[in-house]
């Protein structure tokens, strides 16, 4: 029984060592909501940093199809990461689990 646990430990251990070491090569990721009711569409994207959990920039966007939203909003977006130096072609979007 001893042995069970002992391992279960050391899995425990890596992964979080992994998802740690994870985080920090990443830097930012991406998160979008997506909201639609009647025939409006909203889009809403926030950049945060890994590391701090620290939203860096959050736009959102309406229009009469997903799509445009979406484009409106990262036309935006993409303004707004620019002047900080960030691109957000470069930035992974958050994994869900």
């Amino acid at each position: 029984m001893k042995i069970a646990k002992k391992t279960l430990k050391q899995i425990i251990k890596e992964e979080i060592k992994s998802i740690l070491s994870e985080q920090k090569e990443q830097g930012y990721r991406y998160v979008v909501n997506k909201f639609s009711l009647g025939g409006q569409h909203r889009v809403d994207i926030r950049v945060v940093e890994v590391k701090t959990s620290k939203i860096i920039a959050s736009e959102g966007a309406m229009g009469t199809s997903e799509k445009e939203a979406f484009d409106k909003v990262r036309v935006k977006l993409a303004e707004k990461l620019s002047k900080l130096g960030l691109d957000l072609a470069k930035i992974p979007a958050a994994k869900q689990k």
